[in-house]
C-alpha cells in the first residue's frame, strides 16, 4: 500500500468543493479521500480511474470496498480521530 498526500479541491457530481486529503493505492486501484470544503467533519470517497491519459473519480461499488478503503483511511489517520461523516 502507497499513499501520498495532495493539496487540491474536487468538485463532486453534486456541485460542492472538496479538498484532497490523501490518495490510497491498494493493490491497482487508487483511492482519493476527500473533506467539503464548508464542512470538515463531511468526507467523500472515490475511486481514481485513468481513462485516454485522463483522471476520473467515480463512486464506490459495493459496502465491502468502502469497508476496506475506510479501514485504510482510519490506519493512516488513527482510529481515534473518527469524527467525519464519511459517504460512499
Amino acid at each position: 500500500m502507497k499513499e501520498k498526500v495532495l493539496i487540491n479541491i474536487v468538485t463532486l457530481e453534486n456541485g460542492i468543493d472538496y479538498d484532497v486529503i490523501l490518495t490510497i493505492e491498494d493493490g491497482n486501484k487508487n483511492y482519493i479521500v476527500l473533506s467539503n470544503v464548508s464542512d470538515h467533519n463531511d468526507i467523500a470517497i472515490r475511486r481514481i480511474l485513468e481513462k485516454d491519459d485522463k483522471e476520473y473519480l467515480e463512486k464506490l461499488d459495493s459496502e465491502e470496498e468502502f469497508e476496506k478503503i475506510i479501514n485504510l483511511f482510519y490506519e493512516r489517520i488513527g482510529k481515534e480521530d473518527n469524527k467525519w461523516k464519511i459517504k460512499v
